[in-house]
């Protein structure tokens, strides 16, 4: 599986970072630690002026060039690993100055990646006239705070601390009379969410129990608080953006099933769709086969939640001790919902993909997914493109 091989990638990638596995994903490890959206959502708190805007833009436009500088050096490093590395009884080893290397790798990567983002920032904020740094400048800073949020462990399926509601209406792009009715909920929620969250990142970094007490009590927090004001923005928007941010969060929340929302048969679809030769008939199939799946895995996923709740609460009464007991164990709750719910997914992708392929010609496959027409071989190697 496609998923299996990236996972096996953010296993290695995570022994060597310190980042827990099934944390981060390969696509958020090469991200920039500033994303569009983040910077959406940053000059929307300035409301900087035209010329501003556009100084703005090139300055984000530098600052991910040098991102993707960064990421190719960081491949490279894994490249080289790769090559040194030997096959032993089923297992790839290296010699201890090619494990030193990609380590070292790793460390500049992970280490650049938040300094070049306070560099953007700073830079950025260099740009504003004394008016504007005030009140709007520390709204920036919250925002940043707020990406905590995307990287706190947790030792559950269910992650309602990775959201941020913020982000989420903003990326809404409502209509002014619209946003102006969640606009007190929002500002409300954006100091709430700070108070935790200056607590935890005074103690970021630390591995005593005072600082690890300071950031279970703060995931606590932020989880509550994330649920209630998601319900609450929720019964102020019209149906269609409620529905947008409540499957927004629930990504963020139920963080294995953010998976769920575009595979391999969504992506050949859309491969297909793109072809001259496709009639009018392969178009009407390929549609009612995305409805179906859509539609199962939507009830799937109903499901899933549910089971991931009840998880959720077994693992929250268990005690430090019985936590640990419990993950050397198979039968524990966390490995149970991911693994029952996932794979009951897999299954229906697994039984779609030759449906997909099935509504083409050979001649049409062979176009799309050189050199024998598998979508799943195609997929794989697509995967494996990201490092190149």
């Amino acid at each position: 599986m496609i998923r299996n091989w990236v996972l096996g990638v953010v296993v290695a990638m995570a022994l060597l970072t310190g980042r827990a596995a099934g944390q981060t994903t390969l696509m958020e490890t090469l991200a920039p630690a500033l994303s569009r959206d983040d910077y959406k959502v940053v000059v929307a708190r300035l409301e900087l002026t035209k010329e501003q805007r556009e100084a703005a833009d090139r300055l984000y436009e530098g600052y991910l060039a040098e991102h993707a500088r960064s990421v190719a050096a960081f491949k490279q490093g894994w490249k080289e690993w790769n090559k040194a590395a030997v096959w032993v009884d089923g297992q790839q080893q290296a010699s201890p100055e090619a494990v030193k290397a990609l380590e070292e790798t790793n460390t500049r990567y992970h280490e650049r990646k938040p300094g070049a983002q306070k560099e953007f920032l700073r830079d950025l904020k260099s740009m504003l006239e004394e008016s504007q740094a005030g009140d709007k400048w520390e709204r920036v800073e919250r925002h940043v705070r707020r990406q905590y949020m995307d990287s706190l462990l947790w030792r559950s399926p269910v992650e309602w601390h990775r959201v941020d509601l913020v982000r989420g209406v903003l990326l809404l792009e409502l209509p002014a009379e619209e946003f102006a009715k969640v606009r007190g909920l929002v500002d409300e929620y954006e100091l709430l969410i700070d108070k935790p969250l200056r607590r935890m990142e005074a103690v970021a970094g630390q591995k005593g129990e005072d600082a690890q007490r300071v950031w279970l009590e703060g995931a606590l927090e932020l989880r509550a608080i994330n649920r209630r004001h998601l319900r609450l923005v929720l019964q102020e928007l019209p149906e269609a953006p409620a529905a947008r941010l409540k499957r927004w969060a629930h990504d963020r929340a139920y963080w294995d099933l953010s998976f769920w929302a575009e595979t391999s048969t969504h992506i050949g679809a859309a491969d297909a769709r793109k072809l001259d030769s496709l009639t009018k008939e392969q178009e009407a199939q390929i549609a009612a086969l995305l409805a179906e799946i859509d539609k199962r895995v939507m009830e799937l996923r109903a499901q899933a939640e549910k089971a991931y709740e009840e998880a959720d609460e077994k693992m929250m009464r268990m005690s430090e001790r019985e936590y640990k007991e419990a993950m050397e164990r198979p039968d524990n709750p966390l490995v149970l919902a991911t693994g029952e719910w996932g794979q009951k997914h897999d299954e229906i992708y697994s039984g779609s993909e030759p449906r997909l392929e099935a509504i083409l010609t050979m001649e049409q496959r062979k176009e799309l997914w050189p050199p024998n027409g598998s979508l799943r071989e195609a997929m794989i190697a697509r995967s494996r493109k990201r490092w190149e």
